[in-house]
């Protein structure tokens, strides 16, 4: 009974048993991870965590719980959790310093934690066509920078029946309130009436930064590209944005729920130019020779069994097929 008395007291008196660790190690500029500090000890003092200069990071959100478990005869086993959310602002290689435990007369530090960031330039200048990146450059920022704003942006006023319009829509968030976001907001956009449109590729994080009179806003793109069909006044629908603030920088915290959207933007198509065409030539823009082929394998089949069905669409356009 001494023995087991003296056990006990000398696992009270051990310093707590602490790990830090990260559920990714390498990620963009931009994104997310989770550090999680775990600190396990079988006495009942308070346990104090201590975390590094976080430089490089921006913390997004937060939750800290304590569990009390019994193992066997011995003492309860406490495990106080800390869990942070961290958004990198810049790429490169950063270091999470040791993050430091303080219960009763012990301090225990973790190993530093070395991440990867890497540039989320790269990825954007692909994912946005140089059209669509021009537009974006030379739209005109909103009248309000401390406001979520949406706009639509188009190269002009007119265009010929036919002709590629590039269509973008650009939600400009204050960097303040962009930080905040659990996750990506959701911009729509919605097809026009008269045109033939196929969605163009847009990033999915933060597209682009801009200085707007003394403060950074950040914008989320989508694209679009447009061809009219006819000719006479092509309406282009407001997009729309949905994207949750929480209330509080608490982890468990409830989020407010927005929903924006922007003017209606408006176009002319005009005819195609009757000078320089050559009589008798087929004059559309589009596409021309187009040719459909089906091949179905096999061709009879029972009721629930699966059936292959091949379709080549092929000819001479201006778009992708």
């Amino acid at each position: 009974m001494i023995a087991a008395l003296g056990l006990l007291a000398a696992l009270q008196g051990a310093p707590p048993d602490v790990t830090a660790r990260v559920d990714r190690a390498r990620l963009t500029a931009g994104e997310e991870l989770r550090l999680t500090v775990r600190a396990r000890s079988r006495t009942a003092e308070p346990v104090t965590v201590v975390l590094p200069a976080l430089t490089g990071f921006a913390i997004t959100g937060s939750r800290e719980v304590t569990e009390v478990t019994i193992e066997g005869l011995g003492a309860p086993v406490r495990t106080t959790t800390r869990e942070l959310a961290l958004r990198a602002q810049r790429p490169g290689t950063l270091v999470i310093g040791p993050v430091r435990v303080r219960q009763g007369g012990h301090e225990v530090a973790t190993a530093p934690i070395t991440v990867t960031v890497d540039s989320a330039a790269v990825g954007l200048a692909t994912a946005l066509s140089p059209i669509a990146r021009g537009l974006l450059d030379a739209a005109p920022p909103p009248a309000r920078n401390d406001q979520v704003a949406v706009t639509v942006i188009v190269p002009g006023d007119s265009v010929l029946v036919g002709q590629q319009v590039d269509v973008i829509a650009a939600a400009w968030f204050p960097r303040e309130v962009r930080e905040r976001l659990r996750r990506a907001p959701i911009l729509t956009m919605q097809t026009p009436e008269g045109v033939w449109a196929y969605p163009g590729a847009a990033p999915t994080a933060v597209a682009a930064s801009r200085l707007v009179r003394g403060r950074w806003m950040d914008l989320f793109v989508a694209h679009q590209a447009v061809f009219p069909l006819t000719r006479g006044l092509i309406v282009i629908p407001p997009a729309v944005v949905d994207y949750a603030v929480p209330v509080s920088f608490s982890f468990f915290s409830r989020e407010d729920r927005y929903s924006l959207r922007s003017d209606t933007v408006s176009l002319t198509a005009l005819p195609l130019p009757a000078s320089g065409r050559a009589a008798g030539r087929d004059q559309r823009v589009a596409a021309q020779g187009l040719t459909l082929d089906l091949v179905i394998d096999p061709a009879n089949g029972r009721v629930g069994e699966p059936i292959d069905v091949t379709a080549r669409l092929s000819g001479v356009g201006n778009v992708a097929l």
